[in-house]
């Protein structure tokens, strides 16, 4: 995760593949908070063989909500250009989001039909993050998915406890 100064002045949080403007104002849906069982241990699927292994991009992503019950959060939108390593060893799945910041690994599973479910907590001196990325693989090709994330600590000196929900689209580059 990176905390950094935007073009415009405001300050931004990257939270996972969102990039966080944090500001005014919240939303009114309801969410799920993450916890650590939420993100850990999650089951390998049906798939067999490495089939959906590759290298993708991040096109783009859609802010589907934002809740704080800490802070707020008033302009929240998506990065794009992440790049994405998905590593399959049968139903097993391994994802590396690789960023500006320190590369954040997801571990699940992934079933024949490329539906997939892989969770990752970071841990850092002033904040705590657990994510969870679902979707659909379409190997070789792209991966339709959301990205739901809560965040507990503080960005720019302010405390947030905030949870992000985005879908994303990313394109296949190349196979490992």
């Amino acid at each position: 995760m990176l905390v950094g100064a935007h073009s415009n002045g405001t300050w931004i949080l990257m939270v996972g593949v969102l990039l966080v403007a944090l500001g005014c104002g919240s939303s009114d849906d309801s969410h799920q908070t993450l916890s650590p069982s939420d993100v850990t241990n999650l089951p390998a699927g049906s798939a067999v063989g490495t089939t959906f292994s590759g290298v993708y991009v991040l096109d783009t992503s859609t802010i589907a909500s934002c809740d704080c019950r800490v802070g707020s959060c008033s302009m929240v939108h998506g990065s794009r250009g992440n790049r994405l390593t998905l590593t399959q060893t049968d139903g097993a799945l391994n994802v590396v989001l690789r960023s500006n910041s320190p590369d954040q690994i997801y571990n699940g599973g992934i079933d024949r039909n490329g539906q997939f479910l892989v969770g990752s907590t970071v841990l850092m001196d002033t904040y705590r993050s657990y994510s969870l990325l679902s979707g659909t693989v379409v190997a070789g090709v792209s991966i339709d998915a959301k990205s739901q994330i809560t965040f507990v600590g503080k960005a720019t000196g302010d405390d947030y406890d905030c949870d992000f929900t985005a879908e994303l689209a990313i394109s296949y580059v190349q196979p490992l």
